[in-house]
Protein backbone atom coordinates (compact mmCIF):
# COMPACT_ATOMS: atom_id res chain seq x y z
CA UNK A 1 0.00 0.00 0.00
CA UNK A 2 1.25 3.48 -0.84
CA UNK A 3 1.84 5.08 2.57
CA UNK A 4 2.88 8.40 1.03
CA UNK A 5 6.59 7.93 1.79
CA UNK A 6 9.47 5.73 0.67
CA UNK A 7 10.28 2.90 3.07
CA UNK A 8 12.69 0.84 0.97
CA UNK A 9 16.39 0.57 1.85
CA UNK A 10 15.99 3.02 4.75
CA UNK A 11 17.94 2.34 7.95
CA UNK A 12 16.89 4.04 11.19
CA UNK A 13 19.08 4.37 14.29
CA UNK A 14 18.56 5.98 17.69
CA UNK A 15 20.80 9.00 18.21
CA UNK A 16 23.05 8.79 21.28
CA UNK A 17 25.36 11.68 20.35
CA UNK A 18 25.34 15.37 21.34
CA UNK A 19 24.47 17.77 18.54
CA UNK A 20 28.10 18.96 18.28
CA UNK A 21 29.21 15.55 16.95
CA UNK A 22 26.51 15.02 14.37
CA UNK A 23 28.30 16.74 11.48
CA UNK A 24 31.33 14.50 11.94
CA UNK A 25 29.12 11.43 12.05
CA UNK A 26 27.40 12.45 8.83
CA UNK A 27 30.75 12.68 7.02
CA UNK A 28 31.71 9.28 8.45
CA UNK A 29 28.49 7.59 7.29
CA UNK A 30 28.55 9.17 3.81
CA UNK A 31 32.04 7.74 3.29
CA UNK A 32 30.62 4.19 3.52
CA UNK A 33 30.09 2.54 0.14
CA UNK A 34 26.38 2.14 -0.51
CA UNK A 35 25.26 5.01 1.72
CA UNK A 36 23.39 7.59 -0.37
CA UNK A 37 21.90 10.08 2.11
CA UNK A 38 21.96 10.80 5.86
CA UNK A 39 19.36 12.79 7.78
CA UNK A 40 19.05 13.85 11.44
CA UNK A 41 15.49 14.31 12.68
CA UNK A 42 13.23 14.47 15.71
CA UNK A 43 10.10 12.76 14.48
CA UNK A 44 9.42 10.81 11.29
CA UNK A 45 6.61 8.80 9.68
CA UNK A 46 7.98 5.79 11.56
CA UNK A 47 7.54 7.14 15.10
CA UNK A 48 4.73 9.68 14.66
CA UNK A 49 6.65 12.71 15.90
CA UNK A 50 5.63 14.86 18.86
CA UNK A 51 2.02 15.74 19.61
CA UNK A 52 1.01 19.41 19.48
CA UNK A 53 -2.60 20.16 20.41
CA UNK A 54 -4.13 23.62 20.04
CA UNK A 55 -7.37 25.44 20.39
CA UNK A 56 -7.48 27.18 17.03
CA UNK A 57 -10.28 29.63 16.35
CA UNK A 58 -12.44 27.75 18.83
CA UNK A 59 -11.68 24.35 17.27
CA UNK A 60 -9.35 21.78 18.90
CA UNK A 61 -6.61 20.69 16.49
CA UNK A 62 -3.99 18.02 17.10
CA UNK A 63 -0.83 18.13 14.96
CA UNK A 64 2.19 15.85 14.92
CA UNK A 65 5.42 17.86 14.84
CA UNK A 66 8.53 16.68 12.99
CA UNK A 67 11.82 18.62 13.23
CA UNK A 68 13.72 17.72 10.06
CA UNK A 69 16.48 18.72 7.67
CA UNK A 70 16.06 19.05 3.91
CA UNK A 71 17.49 15.56 3.30
CA UNK A 72 14.51 14.08 5.17
CA UNK A 73 12.27 14.91 2.21
CA UNK A 74 14.69 13.33 -0.29
CA UNK A 75 15.00 10.09 1.68
CA UNK A 76 11.27 9.61 2.21
CA UNK A 77 10.26 11.00 -1.20
CA UNK A 78 7.83 13.49 0.35
CA UNK A 79 6.93 16.26 -2.09
CA UNK A 80 6.66 19.94 -1.11
CA UNK A 81 4.64 22.64 -2.85
CA UNK A 82 6.34 25.92 -1.99
CA UNK A 83 4.34 28.96 -0.90
CA UNK A 84 7.22 31.26 -1.91
CA UNK A 85 8.36 31.77 1.69
CA UNK A 86 11.97 30.83 2.49
CA UNK A 87 12.10 27.97 5.02
CA UNK A 88 13.68 28.81 8.37
CA UNK A 89 13.42 27.79 12.01
CA UNK A 90 10.59 30.31 12.33
CA UNK A 91 8.45 28.88 9.52
CA UNK A 92 6.56 25.61 9.17
CA UNK A 93 5.74 23.13 6.49
CA UNK A 94 2.34 21.49 6.87
CA UNK A 95 0.72 18.61 5.08
CA UNK A 96 -2.31 19.26 2.89
CA UNK A 97 -4.70 18.22 5.64
CA UNK A 98 -2.99 20.61 8.04
CA UNK A 99 -3.17 23.46 5.55
CA UNK A 100 -6.89 22.86 5.01
CA UNK A 101 -7.47 22.86 8.79
CA UNK A 102 -5.52 26.09 9.39
CA UNK A 103 -6.87 27.99 6.38
CA UNK A 104 -4.07 30.60 6.42
CA UNK A 105 -4.47 34.01 4.75
CA UNK A 106 -3.17 34.86 1.27
CA UNK A 107 0.34 35.40 2.71
CA UNK A 108 0.34 31.83 4.08
CA UNK A 109 0.17 33.27 7.60
CA UNK A 110 -1.91 32.07 10.54
CA UNK A 111 -2.05 33.18 14.18
CA UNK A 112 -1.47 30.80 17.06
CA UNK A 113 -1.39 31.96 20.68
CA UNK A 114 -1.26 35.57 19.46
CA UNK A 115 1.86 34.83 17.41
CA UNK A 116 1.94 34.90 13.63
CA UNK A 117 3.32 31.81 11.91
CA UNK A 118 4.16 31.47 8.22
CA UNK A 119 3.87 28.35 6.10
CA UNK A 120 6.86 27.77 3.81
CA UNK A 121 5.29 24.88 1.93
CA UNK A 122 2.63 22.20 1.76
CA UNK A 123 3.76 18.58 1.79
CA UNK A 124 1.96 15.64 0.31
CA UNK A 125 -0.09 13.72 2.86
CA UNK A 126 1.55 10.61 4.33
CA UNK A 127 0.68 8.02 6.95
CA UNK A 128 2.51 7.95 10.29
CA UNK A 129 0.35 5.26 11.89
CA UNK A 130 -1.14 2.03 10.62
CA UNK A 131 -3.88 2.07 8.00
CA UNK A 132 -6.41 1.58 10.80
CA UNK A 133 -6.00 5.33 11.46
CA UNK A 134 -6.71 8.08 8.93
CA UNK A 135 -3.89 10.43 7.91
CA UNK A 136 -3.56 13.13 10.57
CA UNK A 137 -2.41 16.75 10.66
CA UNK A 138 1.34 17.31 10.35
CA UNK A 139 3.66 20.26 10.98
CA UNK A 140 7.34 20.12 10.06
CA UNK A 141 10.01 22.56 11.21
CA UNK A 142 13.47 23.02 9.77
CA UNK A 143 16.19 21.70 12.06
CA UNK A 144 19.16 24.01 12.67
CA UNK A 145 22.56 23.69 14.35
CA UNK A 146 21.11 24.37 17.80
CA UNK A 147 18.73 21.42 17.59
CA UNK A 148 19.66 17.94 18.66
CA UNK A 149 17.86 14.96 17.19
CA UNK A 150 16.21 11.70 18.22
CA UNK A 151 16.89 9.69 15.13
CA UNK A 152 19.44 9.11 12.39
CA UNK A 153 17.97 8.06 9.06
CA UNK A 154 20.12 6.62 6.28
CA UNK A 155 19.15 5.86 2.68
CA UNK A 156 21.03 2.96 1.12
CA UNK A 157 21.63 3.30 -2.60
CA UNK A 158 19.62 1.22 -5.02
CA UNK A 159 21.61 -1.83 -6.09
CA UNK A 160 23.76 -1.92 -2.95
CA UNK A 161 23.64 -4.93 -0.64
CA UNK A 162 21.26 -3.50 1.98
CA UNK A 163 22.09 -5.98 4.79
CA UNK A 164 25.85 -5.71 4.29
CA UNK A 165 25.72 -1.91 4.07
CA UNK A 166 23.52 -1.70 7.18
CA UNK A 167 26.08 -3.74 9.12
CA UNK A 168 28.88 -1.38 8.02
CA UNK A 169 26.73 1.57 9.10
CA UNK A 170 26.13 0.10 12.55
CA UNK A 171 29.80 -0.77 13.02
CA UNK A 172 30.91 2.74 12.04
CA UNK A 173 28.33 4.37 14.29
CA UNK A 174 29.21 2.16 17.25
CA UNK A 175 32.91 2.97 16.86
CA UNK A 176 32.20 6.69 16.50
CA UNK A 177 29.99 6.89 19.60
CA UNK A 178 32.34 4.93 21.86
CA UNK A 179 30.28 1.71 21.75
CA UNK A 180 27.21 3.29 23.33
CA UNK A 181 24.22 0.94 22.89
CA UNK A 182 21.56 1.94 20.36
CA UNK A 183 18.64 0.43 18.49
CA UNK A 184 18.65 0.15 14.71
CA UNK A 185 16.18 -1.26 12.22
CA UNK A 186 14.96 -1.07 8.66
CA UNK A 187 11.96 1.19 8.04
CA UNK A 188 9.90 -1.61 6.51
CA UNK A 189 10.48 -3.77 9.62
CA UNK A 190 8.91 -1.05 11.76
CA UNK A 191 5.90 -0.79 9.48
CA UNK A 192 5.47 -4.56 9.55
CA UNK A 193 5.19 -4.41 13.36
CA UNK A 194 2.18 -2.11 13.00
CA UNK A 195 0.29 -5.13 11.69
CA UNK A 196 1.42 -7.91 14.02
CA UNK A 197 -2.02 -8.05 15.67
CA UNK A 198 -3.67 -8.26 12.26
CA UNK A 199 -1.36 -11.10 11.22
CA UNK A 200 -2.11 -13.05 14.42
CA UNK A 201 -5.85 -12.48 14.04
CA UNK A 202 -5.69 -13.66 10.45
CA UNK A 203 -3.94 -16.90 11.48
CA UNK A 204 -6.56 -17.56 14.16
CA UNK A 205 -9.42 -16.95 11.72
CA UNK A 206 -7.82 -19.22 9.13
CA UNK A 207 -7.34 -21.92 11.77
CA UNK A 208 -11.01 -21.82 12.77
CA UNK A 209 -12.07 -21.72 9.13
Amino acid sequence: FDLGFNRNNVVVMDNVLPKERLAGLKDKLLSISGVEKVSFVSGSPLDGGDDRSYDYKGTPLSFQLFIVDSTFFDIFGIKIKSTGIIPSKNTLWVNQKGFDALQPDKNSTFTLYKKEKQIAGITSDFHFKSLHDPIGLVQLRLRDKDDGCWTIIIKIASGADAIKTANFIKQAYSKYNGNEPFDSYFADETIQKWYEKDAKASKIIMAFT
